[in-house]
């Protein structure tokens, strides 16, 4: 997915965007500031969302929020993701065992 088409100069947005703009530049309502907060202390699946210091203040460039998009939606299924497919699968399974022991034998 390309997100170039969010965050357009004609949207008011600079090269450098506060952590509100930032949230703002997405979809409306979509993101709330501390989601970006959390993007950039404590990142998700080992990528965090880089800041530049000015002025004593931090903002986000906004080709390295486009980046991180893009790498979050290019990343492979976290290790939380497969384990939670890989119970599914299996209680899927064990549930058709079951489901054929209940059957009726005939003689």
């Amino acid at each position: 997915m390309d997100f170039s088409d969010l965050l357009t100069e004609s949207d008011g947005c600079s090269d450098y965007l506060s952590f509100a703009a930032a949230a703002r530049s997405m979809a409306p309502g979509s993101l709330h500031v501390s989601t970006i907060s959390r993007w950039v202390i404590r990142g998700v699946e080992g990528l965090k969302l880089p800041t530049v210091a000015i002025g004593g203040r931090r903002y986000i460039r906004r080709a390295d929020l486009l980046e991180f998009l893009a790498l979050l939606n290019s990343a492979e299924p976290s290790k939380n993701e497969r384990e939670e497919q890989y119970v599914k699968a299996t209680s899927a399974a064990a549930g058709a065992l079951l489901a054929a022991d209940k059957k009726p034998k005939r003689n």
